[in-house]
């Protein structure tokens, strides 16, 4: 059973939105990532992307957010949501925690020192730019339509287990769904 990951973005955040603009809309190169990963990583990623520009996104390294990358596997779906929309869809293609390629990719816009890290790094195969209202997504997972959503959310097993006994992916469901909007 595949997880779902949520990753909430808010949109009064210019810091979050620069950094989605930067390494999910534009993404990255290979050649910025390899210095900061081993090179079993950086050779699986070449394996995975080739020479395409990869979507990466960050999560700050507490232990809540640890807990639920540590339960975050190859193949994993990911949605990121701002405000009430969910942007982009995708899977997950592997994961790292570093701490030299979080400021490489996610700079402090202040200029300042950093107040923040995204050391739980991921990077995300089929990245799809999407507009749905999350209220779709709560109905499908049996959320209320005013599920207030924080940071990093894993869509708890006992959600998952029903959402996968009645559809088969959610990656079929958000393209039929952005398609309506």
């Amino acid at each position: 059973m595949r997880n779902i990951f949520i990753l909430y973005m808010p949109p009064k955040n210019p810091e979050a939105i620069i950094h989605y603009e930067d390494t999910i809309q534009k993404r990255v190169s290979l050649d910025r990532i390899k210095p900061h990963v081993s090179s079993t990583l950086a050779t699986k990623l070449e394996s995975i992307f080739g020479t395409d520009l990869i979507a990466v996104w960050g999560s700050n390294n507490s232990k809540a957010n640890r807990a639920k990358f540590e339960s975050m596997h190859e193949g994993d779906e990911v949605l990121i949501v701002k405000g009430k929309i969910i942007k982009f869809h995708g899977r997950i293609g592997d994961k790292v925690i570093s701490a030299g390629l979080s400021p490489e990719l996610w700079h402090d816009l202040a200029g300042g020192p950093r107040a923040q890290s995204w050391d739980l790094i991921y990077f995300i195969v089929n990245p799809m730019e999407i507009e749905v209202p999350f209220a779709e997504f709560c109905s499908l997972v049996d959320y209320k339509s005013d599920f207030q959503l924080h940071g990093f959310t894993k869509v708890s097993n006992a959600r998952l287990t029903r959402f996968y006994q009645k559809y088969t992916d959610l990656y079929s469901i958000v393209t039929r769904l952005a398609e309506r909007y």
